[in-house]
């Protein structure tokens, strides 16, 4: 069934659903929280989907889905940030937070159809990828041995996200990818990313980008003046307005509704995720209107 159909189908039968708002995952590692919802924004845990608010909390399997009107923006844990465009799909396939003092943890997404723009957190930063692996993909939302087949011989790493065409893995990155048909692009502001597929990897850095241009095609790195994603990539910037929200075990910490120290209100989002010293007395040294994380 098309996104468009479930969506009207869920803002159709509103009662059927209950109140639209989606409970905590069963999973108990909640991993993130939504900061934005606007437009036709789903969200589908198992058997159910839901009408998507802002302040939802996410958890490993949930499955965000936005109509051709939709937009919707999250926080993970790990102070990674994530944003999708109208007419996309994202699944978290995978998710544990790295030891309080050192590096790792687990992430692993799937952008099943559309575009991403997303910001890396603690989650694999600075570390060393590994020896490749096969990287593979379902046809169907349910998972059958069968329906398995394989995207992309790529280093093994904490952070990855899948496409049904190639695999994305980071040490840290600012990154945009979008999928249309079975042409992947993938735009880098910050960092450098690593793009595989069966027939190779290809590791773009800031200001350059990807494109692969079949299903098995090797990835080629292109300046990003060549990827025409400007303009994409400007409607899905952050809400920097939004600080971190941290969730801990069943317990979220949402400092919107709590008290905020002014060391905390000085810090941006782009600020806490870069590791920047605070700004000091005189304010936010941050530019007055940012544009973009980057």
């Amino acid at each position: 069934m098309k996104i468009a159909n479930i969506a009207a189908a869920v803002l159709a039968c509103g009662s059927f659903f209950g109140t639209g708002a989606v409970v905590a995952s069963n999973d108990p590692a909640a991993t993130g929280r939504l900061l934005t919802a606007d437009g036709g924004v789903l969200i589908q845990r198992s058997a159910q989907t839901d009408i998507a608010i802002v302040g939802n909390i996410l958890g490993v399997g949930d499955m965000i889905f936005t109509t051709d009107t939709g937009r919707t923006q999250w926080q993970m844990s790990d102070t990674s940030l994530f944003a999708i465009a109208p007419d996309s799909a994202f699944k978290i396939n995978k998710y544990a937070l790295p030891p309080k003092k050192g590096n790792g943890g687990v992430a692993s997404y799937t952008l099943l159809k559309g575009s991403v723009h997303t910001v890396t957190g603690r989650i694999g930063k600075a570390v060393a990828a590994n020896a490749s692996r096969g990287v593979y993909t379902s046809s169907s939302t349910r998972f059958n041995p069968e329906n398995l087949r394989k995207v992309a011989a790529a280093p093994s790493a904490p952070y990855t996200l899948k496409t049904s065409i190639a695999v994305i893995t980071t040490q840290g990155a600012d990154y945009l990818a979008t999928q249309v048909d079975k042409v992947l692009k993938v735009l880098v502001k910050v960092g450098s990313v690593t793009v595989c597929t069966v027939g190779g990897c290809a590791s773009p850095v800031a200001g350059e980008g990807v494109v692969v241009s079949c299903e098995g095609c090797k990835p080629a790195v292109v300046a990003s003046a060549n990827l025409d994603l400007d303009v994409l990539y400007t409607s899905l910037q952050f809400d920097l307005k939004n600080v971190a929200i941290v969730v801990d075990g069943d317990q979220v910490h949402d400092p919107r509704t709590e008290p905020v120290s002014p060391t905390q209100a000085c810090r941006t989002v782009l600020s806490q995720l870069y590791d920047a010293v605070p700004c000091g007395g005189r304010g936010n040294s941050d530019p007055d209107d940012p544009v973009s994380p980057n």
